[in-house]
């Protein structure tokens, strides 16, 4: 027996998903790296490092790059599947 071809498809976005985040660089030893680096820098490194979620929210393509990097590092991930139901509380 098969799954619906949206529900398996669902199930590979979320181990891809999981898979980039957890083969994805270790945040603790980067920010130890990062710590040492000049602001300038460590800016630029970390605005690299997260290109792809940056390319994915359009509002950041238009930050300076020191502003972006400050945001960024503040950001978690969270998988959330199409047609999900997002609700926050307080």
């Amino acid at each position: 027996m098969a799954l619906p071809a949206v529900l398996s498809k669902e199930i590979r976005n979320f181990y891809r998903y999981d898979y980039v985040k957890e083969h994805n660089y270790d945040k603790s030893v980067a920010d130890d790296i990062l710590t040492v680096l000049p602001l300038s820098l460590r800016h630029e490194t970390i605005v690299s490092l997260e290109k792809d979620l940056i390319d994915g929210i359009p509002f950041l393509k238009s930050l300076e790059t020191s502003m972006l990097a400050d945001f960024v590092v503040h950001l978690n991930s969270v998988y959330f599947g199409k047609d999900s139901y997002v609700v926050q509380q307080n």
